[in-house]
């Protein structure tokens, strides 16, 4: 009997060392420059597939895909908001996940995975992906029903505020210890600003070709 056991836990173990080593091929993936549509759109599928089959608990958890996945769809908008592919595949997994989860298995990660939702329906930058994101919130409110989605998105609310706070805290820290680092991240904000303004005026002065 105690051998029997001993198997079985060695085989789960595997189960998730075998999970998690995928899970971080798919990241690496995903955190590339270069992602073809149809890479995209595996990649997609895989990391569905990997969030349906991890853990609640242990090494290899469902919640640290999420934040991972949510991550790496922040910089990108943070970063470089010309490009939407990683927003595009996290958008696309949110109602892939959600579609093969029941109501009680998302409850700890759909306020993390709504932040990126809510961010990209108030995309004035892209018209595309502000309305995926709309697409995805519909489903979900289809999905879960008005009241139960309300209840996650004051979640999410609450997410992102506590995260833009923390951005503030270390920014102020980091003008104090390093001045030079602060001042070059500034800058880099300030460029990132300006390419946004850019490219508003640019979709303004092409709707007003268009209507006239």
């Amino acid at each position: 009997k105690q051998w029997y056991q001993r198997r079985v836990r060695g085989r789960v173990r595997d189960k998730a060392t075998a999970l998690s080593g995928w899970c971080e091929g798919m990241l690496v993936q995903l955190r590339s420059d270069n992602i073809l549509m149809e890479q995209g759109r595996q990649i997609t599928k895989n990391l569905v597939w990997l969030t349906l089959h991890a853990e609640t608990d242990g090494s290899y958890q469902r919640k640290n895909i999420v934040h991972k996945i949510v991550a790496l769809a922040s910089t990108e908008a943070s970063q470089s908001p010309k490009i939407t592919t990683k927003r595009e595949i996290a958008l696309k997994w949110t109602a892939g996940v959600c579609k093969v989860l029941e109501q009680q298995q998302v409850k700890e990660i759909l306020p993390v995975m709504l932040t990126v939702v809510q961010r990209e329906m108030q995309n004035t930058d892209c018209a595309e992906i502000s309305s995926l994101a709309c697409e995805v919130m519909d489903y979900l409110r289809t999905r879960y029903g008005k009241d139960t989605l309300s209840v996650m998105l004051v979640a999410a609310g609450r997410l992102l505020a506590e995260k833009r706070s923390k951005r503030k805290r270390e920014a102020a820290i980091t003008a104090i210890a390093d001045p030079a680092a602060h001042a070059k991240k500034k800058l880099r904000a300030n460029v990132v600003k300006k390419e946004k303004r850019k490219e508003k005026v640019k979709l303004l002065k092409a709707k007003q070709y268009k209507k006239a």
